[in-house]
């Protein structure tokens, strides 16, 4: 449903993106992930046929994004990073000239929306706080259940709350067939609908694999605690990290057998396991640790 091949956009010799390659199944959701400024609104803006590419091309369903922007966009909800809204009006005035414009006049999903979100309809969207905002974008993206939906930071300004609420949204989206382009900061959104990531650092895909094969690839440390003060510098040839006076932390390389073995002369209090947060892991992938 999504198709980005070869995309290549220079602000300059360094900023952009460069020979971009992401494919979105359908029915499937993507993460796309990346630290601020790595491309990610950019591969978007492309998508969405705001700017036209040096190289490359971005389709929709079959549809080039620059040469057919609105057959590419028909059954398409798009929450952007940076939400411009119009003033001096109320935000059940928005969303009916939202429907309006996609020829959608059914309000029962609209309304559902509002409710599960708490958004006040009679607002003026002037007097709204971010959060607010973000959450009208969100009901403006998914009433008129399209069959394809791209993120940008859809959690932004929300709360703890609703961004619980929101990733539900995503998982009942998924379950229901919608092909999702994902890009957030929220790692626990990723983790609950993603089915794989892509990774975008310096505005070039770095890695690009299934979720399972992320979990896969999470570390499990072991956190041992002693009756005494020990210190990391008695373990020599083990990766391991003074987490406390009395407490380390190892990184198994393979079996934990060997660890175990050099613990056994010493008074142990307590050994914990400790499995690596995909939070630390997409880290280590901003970073370039992860291939």
């Amino acid at each position: 449903m999504i198709k980005v091949e070869g995309l290549t956009k220079r602000f300059t010799p360094f900023q952009g993106v460069f020979e971009v390659n992401l494919e979105v199944g359908r029915g499937e959701v993507l993460g796309f992930i990346g630290p601020n400024g790595a491309g990610k609104s950019t591969t978007i803006r492309h998508l969405m046929g705001y700017l036209q590419q040096d190289a490359g091309h971005a389709e929709i369903d079959g549809h080039d994004c620059w040469h057919e922007p609105v057959a590419a966009k028909a059954r398409l909800g798009y929450l952007p990073g940076e939400i411009g809204f119009p003033q001096g009006v109320s935000a059940r005035t928005f969303l009916r000239m939202q429907g309006e414009l996609r020829g959608h006049t059914d309000t029962r999903r609209r309304d559902e929306l509002v409710d599960r979100l708490r958004l006040r309809l009679d607002t003026p969207i002037g007097k709204m706080s971010k959060g607010m905002k973000q959450k009208l974008a969100i009901i403006a993206t998914f009433m008129t259940d399209p069959e394809v939906v791209i993120l940008d930071e859809p959690a932004s300004g929300l709360d703890p709350l609703m961004q619980d609420e929101l990733i539900a949204l995503l998982v009942e989206a998924k379950r229901a067939g919608t092909t999702i382009l994902l890009s957030s900061h929220i790692f626990e959104e990723v983790e609950a609908v993603a089915d794989r990531i892509s990774i975008i650092r310096d505005g070039r895909i770095v890695s690009t694999q299934t979720m399972e094969s992320v979990r896969t690839a999470l570390r499990t440390a072991l956190k041992v605690t002693f009756t005494e003060k020990v210190s990391a510098a008695s373990f020599a040839g083990f990766a391991v990290e003074q987490a406390g006076p009395r407490t380390l932390v190892f990184q198994p390389r393979g079996d934990t057998g060997e660890i175990v073995r050099a613990l056994a002369p010493h008074p142990v209090a307590d050994v914990e396991t400790e499995r690596q947060s995909f939070r630390d892991y997409f880290r280590e992938a901003y970073r370039g640790e992860v291939a």
